[in-house]
Order: C-alpha cells, then sequence, then structure tokens
C-alpha cells in the first residue's frame, strides 16, 4: 500500500459526500484532486471491460508502479471503492492522447483554465479534509 493510502480515502470520502451521483462519469474529480493533492499522475485511457471507447481518467505513481483509480467502481466488474493494481494490469490502459483530451476538455468544468478548474476541485475540500490530512 502507497503511504499516502489515508489520503486517498480522505478525498474518496468527501467526493461521495459532495458530488451527487459520485463516482459515475465523474473519474477526472478524482484524478485531478489525487494529483494535486497527494501527487500520481493523472492519466486517461481505457477501462478494458467497458465496451465502449469512453474515456475514463485515474493515477499513475511511477515510482512505486503503481495504477490509483478512485472511480473504477462505476464498472460493475469493480466493486472497489479505491483500486490499486500494478501498472502492468490489463484493465486499464493508458492512451497519452485522451489524457491530453481530458486535461483540456473536462465536461463539468468546460470553459475554464486549468488554475480554475483546480481551483474547484480543491474548493470541494473540507476544513475537516484539511484537518485530517495534517494529521495523517
Amino acid at each position: 500500500m502507497p503511504e499516502y493510502i489515508g489520503k486517498l480515502i480522505i478525498i474518496r470520502e468527501e467526493l461521495e459526500r459532495k458530488i451527487q451521483g459520485f463516482p459515475k462519469d465523474k473519474c477526472q474529480y478524482a484524478s485531478r484532486l489525487v494529483e494535486v493533492v497527494v501527487g500520481p499522475k493523472e492519466v486517461a485511457g481505457k477501462y478494458l471491460f467497458e465496451p465502449t471507447d469512453k474515456l475514463h481518467s485515474w493515477n499513475h505513481d511511477v515510482k512505486l508502479g503503481l495504477y490509483i483509480d478512485l472511480s473504477q467502481d462505476q464498472f460493475p466488474q469493480c466493486g472497489e471503492d479505491i483500486c490499486i493494481l500494478p501498472d502492468s494490469t490489463h484493465l486499464l490502459r493508458e492512451i497519452p492522447e485522451y489524457t491530453s483530451y481530458a486535461r483540456q476538455f473536462d465536461r463539468e468544468l468546460k470553459g475554464m483554465k486549468f488554475s480554475e478548474k483546480i481551483g474547484v476541485l480543491v474548493s470541494l475540500l473540507s476544513e475537516d479534509m484539511l484537518c485530517a490530512w495534517e494529521s495523517s
């Protein structure tokens, strides 16, 4: 387990509490927050059990060789709230063009500059969440 697992749990709980319908079609909220707050790079591509060409995003901790996905349970085949998989997994496939697209065009935040998007996402963080991070 990565040393920041406690922060991942807090992020997931906060997203569930503050974003209606999370995680369905809300993977970018999770992957962006994980990158900004914890560090693993946001990437996008395909969840290979999903039969469509739907974009999905998650995080890649290159140092640890892990994929971290706080929204994979939107797909029926995954029952975990937080999926931590080796980056050699056959469930996720990074596609650089998808990552570029995800960074430029967030459906929910369309028209905002990247820095404004981060501001919106970070504003989801509650005082309780910030206190929990300071103590972890």
